[in-house]
């Protein structure tokens, strides 16, 4: 409930303030900002991930213009060459809204990344999408065998959902995790969290 109360908080921060505080983690507030970002890592020998800031599309033109973004962001990336994946959250595209739409816009991006010779991850959310987080990202693969998936050490069922994925290699990338789950779906303590991972 108080992480609750302070995400709430957010937007109550100054813009100034939050821009501070973000700079080490976010490249830029335009597509132009991050890919001169990445290439300035790329020269200093950095792969990189492009992540468009957003969740919870509010309505299926949110998440169009999304996917359009991320389209914009995958030819950027080819046009510079950058050692580059694209990293997108399903409820960017929509997925509490329409499932099946949001599948669609998916596949758009994962064939133009494939076109682009790019790759493509599906990240993980918090708990409340997981099923259907992994759903999408089977289906995606399906069609898009190079897609690949997030998945976060501190969920206890995360185990049990690689065990659960098809056979064959899957394009996995693990992290910590850093959305704030009840103790009763994950690890709570940094400790725990570290020996999960």
């Amino acid at each position: 409930m108080f992480h609750r109360f302070l995400a709430s908080c957010l937007p109550l921060i100054p813009t100034p303030v939050m821009r501070r505080l973000c700079a080490r983690y976010i490249s830029g507030e335009t597509l132009t900002d991050a890919l001169d970002r990445l290439e300035a890592l790329r020269d200093d020998g950095y792969p990189g991930v492009i992540d468009l800031l957003g969740e919870d599309a509010a309505d299926g033109a949110t998440a169009d213009a999304a996917s359009a973004e991320y389209l914009a962001a995958a030819e950027g990336i080819s046009e510079r060459s950058l050692d580059v994946y694209v990293s997108i959250k399903p409820t960017h595209f929509g997925l509490a809204l329409d499932a099946k739409a949001c599948l669609a816009r998916f596949q758009r991006v994962a064939e133009r990344c494939e076109d682009l010779d790019l790759r493509l991850r599906v990240e993980m959310e918090d708990v409340r999408y997981t099923d259907a987080t992994l759903l999408l990202y089977g289906t995606l693969r399906s069609t898009h065998p190079s897609c690949g998936l997030v998945l976060q050490a501190r969920l206890h069922r995360t185990p049990a959902d690689i065990a659960a994925l098809s056979d064959g290699e899957h394009d996995v990338r693990l992290v910590k995790g850093v959305y704030l789950e009840p103790p009763e779906v994950a690890h709570t303590e940094p400790a725990a969290i570290s020996d999960a991972y």
